[in-house]
């Protein structure tokens, strides 16, 4: 039988934390833009209308994941489009105040 050492528990190791072995992942970019009016509606005398328009992801830029790294996994070492990443797309709003 093999004499493990036994760590106490919630003690720091001695392998990084960020970045092992220099593997970083592909770097992310997106660009966000945003678009206000407001207009005076004479109703009475503090009423007004609030257009917005938002766009995300303006430039429609790939954001991928990082590679899988689970030994034996099919999809091991390949680095695919993050699932979770927003795609181009536009938010229009307007509000009333009174």
């Amino acid at each position: 039988m093999l004499n493990t050492p036994t760590v106490p528990a919630y003690t720091f190791g001695n392998s990084p934390r960020t970045a092992p072995y220099n593997i970083y992942g592909p770097g992310n970019f997106q660009l966000d833009l945003s678009m206000g009016r407001t207009f005076a509606l004479h109703i009475t005398e503090a009423s007004k209308l609030i257009f917005k328009a938002e766009w995300y992801n303006v430039t429609n830029h790939t954001l991928f994941g990082v590679a899988s790294t689970a030994v034996g996994n099919t999809s091991f070492g390949q680095i695919t489009q993050s699932a979770v990443a927003n795609r181009k797309a536009a938010q229009f709003s307007a509000r009333i105040e009174f």
